[in-house]
């Protein structure tokens, strides 16, 4: 008898498959549905109809402005200084060729190309079309050998993150709003290795509730390289979980706690 070995790639890349296509198959009705087409079905105008109620609840994702997570919060998740007490992480000088990262609201793809110049692969989800657009195209201005290492999906990556997960990741960033850290957090805690998980500005809220069981934090101010905004004192959080791994008091930068979180960050010119 022949058995066939499906591997976690060939598992996800199906998953995605059936992700984008439904995607696709919702478009099209949306497009039907605007331009009052004769063929609209009532699949289509409930289709519709879901759109408008997903938009009415909003969304997971941070999209009052679309403005991109300054690149030295980026360089701070993905040092060393990330998980201190990870002696492997440490190590390994923080993140290297080792590591598979997933960018979940990856933006204009600064995120994962950082990631790929550090030796990882990464792959990032974007919502937002024109952002995903934006992040393919400073993709493509790269060398062949970062592009290689990179891949972007204009797609919610909640649809498939279990399947994500499961193919090699050992790296989470992601900036999402409270709802969609929620959405995101049983998967990595269901996640069978070592996952690290940075959230920019927004932490995990259940984890503080229920005391965070064998998931690992901790919390870190991340200063602006601009003198001008240190004088103003402009910095954001960054909160790093370890999920997986043994049970570690929570801690915070002691020189940091006086320092009171920015409900919303502030872009720059440069990060517009």
């Amino acid at each position: 008898m022949n058995f066939t070995t499906t591997t976690p790639t060939e598992i996800h890349q199906a998953a995605l498959n059936a992700a984008l296509a439904a995607k696709q198959q919702r478009e099209e009705s949306l497009r039907k549905v605007a331009e009052s087409k004769e063929d609209v079905s009532a699949n289509d105008s409930a289709v519709a109809q879901m759109d408008v109620l997903r938009k009415a609840l909003g969304s997971c994702a941070n999209r009052a402005m679309l403005f991109s997570t300054p690149l030295y919060c980026i360089n701070e998740a993905f040092s060393a200084n990330s998980f201190p007490n990870d002696a492997e992480w440490v190590e390994r000088g923080g993140l290297s060729v080792h590591d598979k990262v997933l960018d979940i609201g990856c933006g204009d793809g600064r995120a994962i190309l950082r990631a790929a110049e550090l030796g990882a692969s990464a792959v990032g989800y974007e919502i937002n079309e024109e952002r995903a657009k934006e992040a393919v195209t400073n993709i493509t201005a790269c060398s062949p050998e970062i592009q290689a290492r990179v891949m972007v999906h204009a797609l919610n990556c909640v649809e498939v993150i279990d399947t994500q997960l499961a193919d090699g990741v050992t790296f989470v960033f992601l900036y999402l709003t409270p709802r969609g850290l929620k959405k995101c957090l049983k998967y990595f805690r269901a996640n069978k290795s070592v996952l690290r998980v940075v959230s920019y500005v927004n932490p995990f809220r259940e984890l503080a509730k229920d005391g965070g069981g064998a998931v690992s934090c901790r919390k870190i101010w991340c200063e602006s390289n601009d003198p001008k905004e240190r004088a103003m004192g402009v910095k954001f959080p960054i909160f790093c979980y370890k999920f997986g791994g043994e049970k570690v008091e929570e801690e915070e930068e002691e020189e940091e706690k006086e320092v009171a979180p920015l409900s919303t960050p502030t872009p720059t010119t440069k990060d517009l």
